[in-house]
């Protein structure tokens, strides 16, 4: 049965609530407001997940609603009957709760955003005590794994915390990445993205965010986009913005409590709510005197340098995520033309090849540990065996020594050495940066090499390069054998060949699939 808008339901000793208008709803179902038939007395119902998908996550549930009863206390909403769905099984799972007449805390939060009326500091500590008594309350219990303003509720001018532990009874069937049963994505703990245990450290951080909203009336990350990727990547590496406005708000002390519930490493985190309340309860710096200023101004410089430390990590994880966008793009480009050769080659000789002795095109995985380098090896039984290897090329990855003009004194020499110093650069062909350089070898020694170069589009080209020796020099060294390869590590002797005159010379082509058959045949032959 689906209950709405004038539906009745029971509580455990039998009373009749009539359902007469809904307050809101989600995901979970609708939360109505009711009234009791025998005193008229105004609660909230809501309604539930009928389906539970199978007994394990009903039972779940059943001991959840179990749970979340027993807990108690002036913050949090007060739980009068939750029916599981068994004592009245014409009726679906609903709890009767507490009505709450202000709203929640997110309409009260958007409201000050809108008419530019921030909460005064002893307002803040106020509500700062409210909530942490209020998770003192429910943690005593379970994890509640939700916090949010939009589930803290105001009843008669106090906040009061409802939906405690009740996101996690959602069917295992619609756990996905829009994180029901582990919380709304503004407010996950990085640790929760990772999977790990459910602790009160979770809540601790999702109510630092709460916290912090209510200081600044802001989120604390700027994210690009609105979705699961823009969140998790704030969560887990982007720093706190705003931190000096919000120490000059609350002072250094109350807003060192705020960022250390906001920590990353669960291990720097603040660890309980009696901790946090200690620290709230202290008077203010201010009030402390000529010695509080000094710890005041102690406290400010370790925020500053904080924020600075995490402004390096937040960029060295950018830089780490575009080189790994970058070693994808080369791979994907890598493994889509040339091993995807490979392997049809494999197919084909493998289906018209009589007997066991088959052909094999293999990654070599220890090379794919070298996160720039993928190595693979064709074995052609009674044949040959051709080593296929790929180095992603790195923006500003090789080094050359320039020499320096001393005459314009633009570098110290005791800095750079005595006339030359060492610069950046990325390797170009045709005045486009190489992303990739392939080295392809056969048992004997022969082989040839391709290079990927950038072009105006997100995908480069393929060229091959055919190498031979420089008949000028023939007389002054030993020729290698024809065709050859320059090793993984010699793309610069590569280049040389092609931009002066060098023992070695290649011709480059544009990449054509018959070329490469070709090629591949002299290795083979």
């Amino acid at each position: 049965m689906i209950i709405t808008i004038g539906s009745k339901v029971k509580d455990g000793e039998g009373n009749i609530y009539t359902l007469t208008e809904e307050l809101g709803h989600g995901g979970f179902g609708c939360v109505y407001k009711a009234v009791c038939d025998v005193d008229k007395t105004v609660y909230a119902v809501k309604t539930l997940l009928h389906s539970f998908g199978d007994e394990a996550t009903a039972n779940s549930f059943k001991n959840e609603i179990k749970l979340s009863s027993e807990v108690s206390g002036e913050h949090v909403i007060h739980y009068l009957y939750a029916h599981n769905g068994d004592e009245y099984p014409e009726l679906p799972p609903y709890i009767i709760m507490e009505y709450a007449d202000g709203g929640t805390l997110a309409d009260q939060i958007d409201k000050r955003k809108k008419t530019n009326n921030p909460y005064s500091t002893v307002e803040l500590r106020n509500l700062f005590l409210q909530l942490v008594d209020g998770m003192k309350s429910i943690n005593k219990k379970l994890v509640h794994r939700d916090i949010k303003p939009e589930n803290i509720l105001i009843c008669n001018g106090i906040c009061k915390i409802t939906d405690f532990g009740l996101a996690k009874v959602a069917s295992e069937s619609t756990r996905t990445m829009s994180f029901k049963g582990y919380g709304t994505l503004k407010y996950i703990a990085p640790e929760a993205w990772k999977s790990e245990k459910n602790t009160i450290q979770m809540d601790i951080y999702s109510m630092g965010i709460v916290f912090y909203e209510l200081a600044l009336l802001d989120y604390p990350y700027d994210i690009a986009s609105n979705d699961v990727d823009a969140y998790r990547s704030a969560h887990m590496f982007s720093r706190i913005k705003r931190t000096s406005e919000l120490k000059n708000i609350l002072g250094a002390d109350v807003a060192s409590i705020i960022l250390a519930m906001l920590e990353k490493p669960i291990q720097k985190r603040l660890k309980s709510w009696e901790e946090i309340e200690g620290q709230l309860g202290k008077p203010s710096l201010e009030v402390v005197g000529d010695l509080g200023n000094i710890v005041s101004l102690a406290i400010g410089k370790k925020i500053e340098a904080d924020t600075r430390k995490q402004q390096q990590i937040e960029e060295e994880n950018r830089k780490r995520k575009e080189q790994e966008d970058y070693v994808n793009l080369v791979r994907n480009q890598f493994e889509s033309v040339i091993v995807d050769f490979f392997e049809r080659f494999v197919d084909e000789y493998n289906n018209h090849l009589a007997g066991n002795d088959k052909c094999r095109f293999e990654s070599d995985m220890q090379d794919f540990e070298l996160m720039e380098l993928f190595s693979y090896h064709l074995t052609i039984p009674s044949v040959t065996d051709i080593k296929v290897k790929c180095k992603v090329i790195l923006p500003n990855s090789f080094t050359r020594v320039v020499d320096v003009d001393r005459a314009y004194g633009l570098l110290d020499m005791d800095d750079v050495g005595y006339g030359s110093y060492e610069v950046a650069y990325t390797p170009q062909y045709k005045n486009r940066n190489i992303m990739g350089w392939v080295e392809i070898v056969n048992t004997n020694g022969l082989g040839f090499n391709l290079w990927l170069v950038q072009t105006d589009e997100i995908y480069g080209d393929w060229y091959i390069l055919r190498n031979k020796n420089n008949a000028i020099y023939l007389t002054q060294y030993k020729p290698k054998q024809e065709p050859f390869a320059f090793k993984i590590d010699e793309l610069d002797k590569a280049l040389r060949g092609i931009n002066a005159t060098s023992l070695y010379s290649s011709n480059v082509e544009l990449f054509d699939e018959q070329k490469l058959m070709g090629l591949v045949a002299q290795l083979i032959s």
